[in-house]
């Protein structure tokens, strides 16, 4: 049985509010939330080992569903969930900006 790592964010990352949050992808940031984590995956893109797809097509939104492995974005094609490595987890705290606040009162921004 592997070991799970758990987040551990590096530094102090600020509070960003949802507002904030929305302004800075209506500008151009690549963001995304996992859990209350504020990540930007903009150097990301390119290396995530499934393809860009997933996190380009959710840019402003809380992936957190894909990242724990309850939805894929390929249930047409009866691809099994995903749940993501250890090695994931130790990326994305590399990848955090800020924690967000308010998020279990408000919906989150997509940009079409």
């Amino acid at each position: 049985m592997r070991k799970e790592i758990e987040f551990e964010v590096l530094g102090s990352p600020t509070d960003i509010t949802v507002a904030e949050f929305n302004k800075r992808v209506h500008s151009g940031e690549k963001l995304v939330v996992l859990d209350d984590m504020v990540l930007d995956v903009t150097k990301f893109l390119d290396e995530h080992p499934g393809g860009k797809f997933s996190l380009e097509n959710n840019i402003g939104r809380d992936v957190s569903k894909f990242f724990h492995g309850g939805y894929s974005l390929e249930v047409m094609k009866k691809v099994a969930n995903h749940t993501h490595s250890s090695d994931a987890r130790k990326i994305v705290n590399k990848l955090v900006v800020g924690r967000l606040q308010g998020l279990n009162t408000v919906k989150l921004m997509k940009i079409q």
